[in-house]
């Protein structure tokens, strides 16, 4: 809590007083003014005071990652090459230590700034975009970094391989960075940061060589790709795991390639990589390489249902507005996650989940996208109360859409 003390200087009637041997008709001329002296204390929530604080700093709190929201700390920078303040509230704390400024960066930003400064990269032969393999001083792999600027479609593309890619070019270092929150760690998804303002001569530059900005990704050193084994060797709990974070954030091109394999002891483990094409500001057909995998029609473990019950979807939503995501592929994000629990919970597996999501046969439109259909034409003819909670508050239009959209599963 925030408490602020204010003394307010209140002024009292001015007037004249009575002088000796006089009534009070027969007053003197010298008024006298009485005023007294209040002092207020005002207690204020960190989220008021940062209102507070958005007025007078800033023209969208929305373009600003703070890490005192939700007392957590965070390693990332935005994905823009604005620079990022943060508030730091006296006496709050992050496990214990001071909470670090924004603009402090991790040990692999640090070690991915010195290696593209000194040109100490190579770009990868692999893709359809501009992928640059990070190098230390004994030429080893450490990290994957891609530029915005050289996502297919974008103006300094190295590689022109594609005349439509399958989302707008610029987002990309925003999805790869989400893709890497919201999967703490489950799947497996390397750690992903934003990285901005770099140069090298190694770039592909056709605009003049203005520093670039985008997302670095440790490197994972792998035997191959999933299209080099049998699916059959990989674990149950893995394919899993993937598939729930392939629905979560609606992939569209979840293809074997971006499925790597490393080796622990005698066991094949999978790490998924990639994650340009995911979160689409509207509900779209994806691709998911995993769904005829024998281990998708698999039940989920006692455990990976927990995991899915666990997730919290308004703090997902949170997470995503921080780093940027814009409200349409968030609200994706909302349908697809609710999809996911539901459906986990009533005894689905992943693969007759994932076929409620793509189209099946000779079907043009998911099931999925028929159930959308279904609840935007209730928003369109539901009674004005509806349109409020038990409090009588208006709900948002995307609060309103997941209720319905609810219902319409429960009938399922």
């Amino acid at each position: 809590m925030i408490f602020l003390a204010f003394n307010v200087l209140i002024p009292l009637t001015a007037g004249a007083l009575p002088q000796d041997g006089q009534n009070s008709t027969e007053c003197s001329q010298s008024i006298v003014h009485q005023s007294i002296i209040i002092t207020v204390l005002v207690t204020l929530t960190h989220e008021t005071w940062l209102q507070m604080l958005k007025s007078l700093f800033y023209d969208d709190l929305d373009k600003t990652k703070l890490k005192l929201q939700n007392n957590e700390c965070s390693p990332l920078t935005n994905a823009n090459n604005e620079n990022t303040q943060n508030f730091i509230v006296e006496d709050q704390k992050c496990e214990d230590e001071d909470v670090e400024t924004e603009d402090v960066e991790n040990e692999l930003q640090v070690a991915a700034r010195d290696a593209i400064g000194s040109d100490k990269l190579v770009l990868c032969k692999e893709g359809v975009g501009g992928t640059y393999f990070l190098l230390d001083d004994e030429e080893n792999k450490f990290g994957v970094f891609k530029p915005t600027d050289e996502e297919p479609g974008a103006i300094n593309n190295p590689k022109e391989l594609l005349d439509e890619p399958i989302l707008p070019p610029g987002g990309g270092a925003k999805r790869e960075v989400a893709a890497y929150l919201l999967d703490q760690s489950r799947a497996g998804v390397p750690e992903t940061y934003f990285l901005n303002n770099v140069s090298s001569t190694v770039f592909c530059t056709k605009n003049g060589n203005e520093p670039k900005s985008g997302s670095v990704q440790k490197y994972i050193d792998v035997i191959g790709s999933s299209s080099s084994f049998g699916s059959s060797c990989f674990l149950t709990e893995d394919v899993h795991k993937i598939g729930i974070l392939d629905i979560r954030i609606l992939n569209l091109d979840r293809n074997d390639e971006n499925i790597l394999v490393k080796k622990e002891a005698d066991t094949l483990r999978l790490i998924p990589i990639d994650h340009t094409y995911s979160l689409p500001p509207k509900i779209q057909t994806p691709y998911f390489e995993w769904m005829y995998w024998k281990q998708a029609k698999l039940g989920f473990s006692d455990e990976m249902k927990d995991e899915v019950n666990k997730i919290n979807i308004a703090e997902d939503a949170k997470l995503l507005r921080n780093i940027g995501i814009d409200e349409d592929s968030i609200m994706t994000m909302r349908i697809t996650t609710t999809l996911l629990k539901k459906m986990v919970a009533k005894g689905k597996t992943l693969f007759e989940i994932a076929q409620m999501i793509c189209p099946v046969g000779k079907c043009k439109t998911s099931k999925l996208e028929e159930m959308i259909q279904i609840v935007s034409k209730q928003i369109e003819s539901v009674p004005n109360q509806i349109c409020f909670n038990e409090k009588g508050e208006k709900r948002e239009g995307g609060d309103l859409f997941i209720e319905l959209f609810c219902r319409v599963i429960d009938e399922l």
